[in-house]
């Protein structure tokens, strides 16, 4: 149900992390052509980009199942969790390197991500609070 105020932040979430997906990949190439051999992939910027589509994962399947709130709430919490080492990560990388935009960019996302997932999750919280009242009620 894309009309629930948690659903739009899910999608903020997801199109967030698509696009440090995106920015994972050009990266990569990036250093694909900067001298190191096509065979040889800078491990942390994959790790990074492959944990980034764990967390789109975890936020399409937490859109899908808008008809359990309490699986919802779990799994923007795992999403939280998946998150936060995944800005540390980026936070490192862009410490580690001289060519920070891309990854600075990616952090300003991830950031972005983190708040909506955080923001999704009070709203179902508060959406389950407003079914059990409703329950006691009758």
């Amino acid at each position: 149900m894309i009309q629930r105020p948690q659903s739009i932040f899910l999608l903020m979430v997801i199109s967030a992390l698509l696009a440090v997906v995106l920015i994972s990949a050009a990266c990569v190439r990036a250093v694909g052509a900067a001298g190191i051999p096509f065979g040889r992939i800078f491990l942390p910027w994959l790790f990074a980009g492959l944990l980034s589509l764990i967390a789109t994962g975890i936020a399409m399947y937490a859109l899908l199942r808008y008809d359990r709130r309490r699986l919802q709430l779990r799994l923007g919490i795992l999403n939280a969790y998946v998150l936060v080492i995944l800005l540390g990560l980026s936070l490192y990388l862009s410490t580690q390197r001289q060519k920070e935009t891309q990854l600075l960019m990616s952090c300003l996302l991830l950031a972005i991500a983190l708040a909506s997932n955080l923001l999704a999750n009070r709203c179902i919280r508060k959406d389950e609070k407003l079914v059990k009242f409703s329950e006691r009620m009758r």
